[in-house]
């Protein structure tokens, strides 16, 4: 197997060759000269299984979604206003929940997506996301619908070597 591409998601063990007589890393010496020093292929033999190239981690964290009252409206009629308070709006959201230790994970439109205890340790992340919503509740200027869940999700890296992201 030619692990050069997978090197990224390997446990340096792996790539040491200190996993034991089961497996076992080899410099590949057969490329061409056209291809960079720099980039040295590795191979691993597995007893016949291919690595993982993604381990997700299972945990406790607590989501909060959250999105604008009437946006579609307000984004029809009213395009250069409606972008205004959108730039408002994550700025806040980012400010909120930066503040109780959670992270914003994503936004695509007016849907605001952020974690307590996913990609950054939150011990009271429950708590922590009830206290952004109520502060996002009650934010001068716009009015916003905020869901929160908590429970067990599983978290870690996914995709390949050209798109990777940090997944819940």
């Amino acid at each position: 197997v030619n692990l050069r591409s997978y090197k990224p998601y390997l446990p340096q063990s792996c790539l040491q060759g200190s996993t034991g007589s089961d497996s076992s890393v080899e410099e590949d010496s057969s490329h061409s000269n056209a291809q960079s020093e720099s980039h040295t292929a590795l191979s691993l033999s597995v007893t016949g299984e291919a690595p993982a190239l993604h381990v997700l981690t299972p945990t406790r964290a607590t989501m909060l979604v959250m999105n604008m009252k009437n946006s579609i409206e307000l984004a029809e009629a009213e395009p250069v206003e409606f972008s205004r308070l959108h730039a408002k709006v994550i700025g806040f959201a980012l400010h909120a929940v930066r503040a109780q230790k959670g992270m914003l994970d994503l936004f695509v439109g007016d849907h605001v997506h952020a974690s307590f205890n996913a990609a950054r340790k939150c011990v009271q992340h429950a708590v922590a996301a009830v206290k952004t919503a109520t502060v996002l509740k009650h934010e001068k200027g716009v009015e916003v619908n905020v869901a929160v869940c908590s429970g067990k999700v599983l978290v870690g890296d996914l995709g390949n070597n050209e798109v990777r992201r940090f997944s819940i």
